[in-house]
């Protein structure tokens, strides 16, 4: 059996970072369900300089206690099995797992994991694009093995 190559998205799909901790301390409260925006970065048009000045040196993947924030449930287990099954040696990749349905055009198998910015995409879009939505680690695991 020919192995798949893969490509995995990290901001948002296999670990949630601190940008919308960051955002959050800076703005006050951010409803992100509500946002339209396909970038959270938009949030701070024309404060960039002022928001970097403050997080510059904050560690995206780190909690309070300098910790690496945890992985996504089930994230590392998916991703050992589908490791045993896939070729990361190939830039244009067989299947593609991401939280932005834009880098998922160089694939043949798109998921789209869930997250605030493509929740408002219906799934008749998705189908049109051939795009798979995935709420889980679990839900890849049920998809791809």
């Amino acid at each position: 059996m020919n192995k798949k190559s893969i490509m995995i998205d990290m901001d948002e799909v296999i670990v949630i970072g601190n940008f919308s901790k960051y955002l959050i301390e800076f703005l006050g409260e951010v409803d992100f369900e509500k946002l339209n925006s396909q970038y959270r970065q938009d949030l701070i048009k024309g404060r960039e300089e002022e928001f970097r000045k403050i997080y510059k040196y904050q560690n995206l993947y780190k909690n309070n206690n300098k910790d690496y924030v945890e992985p996504l449930p089930n994230c590392v287990e998916v991703i050992k099995e589908l490791n045993e099954k896939t070729d990361k040696t190939k830039i244009k990749y067989d299947i593609g797992i991401d939280d932005r349905i834009s880098n998922l055009e160089s694939c043949d198998k798109r998921l789209l994991f869930t997250e605030f910015r493509n929740k408002k995409l219906t799934k008749e879009e998705l189908e049109n694009k051939g795009v798979i939505r995935i709420n889980n680690w679990l839900d890849v695991r049920k998809e791809l093995l």
